[in-house]
Order: C-alpha cells, then structure tokens, then sequence
C-alpha cells in the first residue's frame, strides 16, 4: 500500500525538474522573531482547550538559510496557531518558482494526563486511563510552486518515532497587500492512514471505560481554512490577528475522545524583527 503514494507524488510533480536550475546562494541568512502571543481555540481532543487558552505565551521564530539548507517556522503555523516547531530542511532542487526539498519536523502534538513540561506534549486531566501520546518527527518530500501572490505545495512525510505512517499535504496560500496591512489566505487538504488515526484519537481495550468505548478508525482527512493579517507597528514590531478552522471527516469526529465538530482557534500576538 506504500508504493502508490510516492507513484503518485512523483506522477504529478515530474514535469519541473526539466528547469533550469538556478545557483545556490552562498551566503548565511538568519532572521529571529520573538514574542508574544493570546490564544482561544476549540479543539478536536476533548479538554484541551484549557491548557491552550488563557495568559500571554512566549514564541520563537527561527529562520536561516545557508547554501541549500534551511530551517523555517513550522507547519503548525499553517493552522493559525503562533505556536510551531521549525522545520529544517534541504533544498534537493530549485527554480525561481518552483523548488523539491527534503524536510523534518514534529507535525502532531503529543498528549498525557498526567502534568508534563514536554512543550510537545499537552496534558489534560480529563483523559485519565489513556495511555500517553508522543509527538511524531516525520521526514517529507516537499514540492513548492511560487507564482506572483500565491503559494501551493505538496508535502508527502512519513514519520519516524511512534506511527510510523504517512500523510500526505495538499496546500494553497495567497497573499494580500491592504493598505498597510498584509492579508495571508490559506486552504490545505491532509490526508491520513487509520496508522496515525488510531494512535491519537483511537481508544484500546484497556484504555476504554463506559463512557469511552473501544474505537478504531481507518484513514481520514482534514481541511483547512484560515487567515492571518500583519501589520507593521515599526520597522521591527510586527502586529498578527489570526483565525481558522479544521474541518475534520468522522474518521476523527466519531472516536469517543474528540468532539462532533470543528476545530476553530484564533490569536492575537506582538513580535520583533532581529
């Protein structure tokens, strides 16, 4: 069942590697953002809610760029949260519109109850009696295709740590100049193996009770919509309001430790420009 995944990937983005590369840059460039962010979500895991919500939380962007290796504000990023592990990467080929890389990173937070200073992994109480879940690092073949304002990418990763499953993104961005402001559009289909599934949202025998029966899915997919807005305070100050949604198929919805629903997060932050 692997193999047509990668069939498929190679199938639609072949065409582009016909181009004429474009020479690496030489030199390192880094830009570090630090700051400050007020979150207010619903989340698809029952509970989480209250350790995500509340009080101002620091956050770190990091980006660098040397020869062909690269690290990069992560994917959560794309789901409208400020709170994202980098990814890092490197540049297998590229044009200046379209570019293949190899990448790493942690795509899905892990979760306990029992009180955890793990910044990967979220406790919440009310799952008592489910064994812990651990982040997942996934390696991916990225393709990314740049024209004027807009962005699309196709990312297939397969992780390394404690599903061992692929997934596979489909994801369209585009940009935005509103007076001052900065307007960034987003939409992104995942899809998913009952693997990853049942690893965060599956229920076991012996982690079931009465009211959380048994649950195994098969695979799933998510859909993303979101918008974020920036606004420069000063030339290092930066402004961002954001909101999305996640629309999740019932692979996910129907397993007795997420809600019936959508996921809807949205936040407000202030960072500066090293």
């Amino acid at each position: 069942m692997r193999t047509p995944w990668f069939l498929l990937l190679c199938s639609l983005l072949s065409t582009p590697l016909m181009a004429e590369a474009v020479t690496e840059p030489s030199g390192f460039e880094w830009q570090l953002d630090i700051g400050n962010y007020a979150m207010h979500s619903r989340s698809l895991l029952k509970g989480m809610d209250s350790e995500l919500n509340g009080p101002l939380n620091l956050h770190i962007f990091l980006y660098v760029n040397y020869k062909r290796f690269f690290i990069e504000p992560g994917p959560i990023q794309k789901r409208i949260t400020p709170v994202a592990a980098d990814v890092a990467g490197f540049r297998l080929y590229e044009t200046e519109q379209q570019q293949w890389a190899l990448t790493i990173n942690h795509y899905h937070l892990g979760f306990t109850a029992a009180p955890s200073r793990d910044p990967m992994q979220v406790s919440i109480p009310d799952l008592e009696g489910m064994h812990d879940r651990k982040a997942d690092f996934a390696v991916g073949l990225r393709f990314q295709h740049q024209a004027g304002a807009s962005l699309f990418s196709l990312h297939l990763l397969k992780d390394q740590k404690v599903h061992y499953d692929y997934f596979a993104e489909l994801y369209y961005g585009y940009r935005l100049e509103l007076s001052n402001w900065d307007l960034y559009l987003s939409t992104e289909l995942t899809l998913y193996r009952a693997n990853l599934i049942n690893y965060y949202y599956g229920v076991t025998e012996t982690e079931s009770r009465p009211e959380r029966p048994i649950y195994q899915a098969g695979s799933g997919q998510r859909l993303h919509l979101g918008a974020i807005a920036a606004y420069p305070l000063s030339r290092r100050w930066i402004f961002e309001l954001g909101s999305g949604i996640n629309l999740y198929s019932s692979a996910f919805t129907r397993s007795p430790i997420t809600r019936n629903g959508p996921e809807l997060v949205s936040f407000t932050s202030v960072r500066y420009v090293f």
